[in-house]
């Protein structure tokens, strides 16, 4: 793409007279590949994601229930899994790799329920 699109793409937000601390609605079509980073452009972008996300779950939004309470026990997915309390020797002794190896399968399968 040429540098004048790139520019242009950039500065379409510019053109409807939005002052630069106000934001727009998410573009997904910013930014532009190879375009130069531009701090309002992504600015704007997250603000309108925010915005977004905050409607969703301001609605009532089944999804947004359902990844919020995804998010609010993801980690007691893991507390079934005790610590692995080893003091390894040097050199480690094949008992002592085959526990730690053993914790770590139970751990995938806790992470994976």
């Amino acid at each position: 793409m040429p540098p004048s699109q790139i520019k242009t793409k950039i500065n379409q937000g510019r053109r409807h007279g939005v002052p630069p601390h106000k934001f727009m609605a998410y573009d997904p079509t910013l930014p532009v590949n190879n375009s130069p980073i531009v701090s309002a452009e992504l600015r704007n972008q997250f603000a309108g994601l925010k915005a977004l996300i905050d409607q969703c779950l301001n609605q009532g939004d089944l999804g947004g229930s359902i990844l919020l309470r995804i998010f609010a026990n993801s980690s007691a997915n893991t507390n079934g899994v005790d610590s692995l309390d080893l003091t390894v020797s040097d050199p480690p002794t094949q008992a002592e790799v085959q526990s730690i190896a053993d914790k770590l399968d139970e751990l995938i399968g806790a992470l994976r329920r």
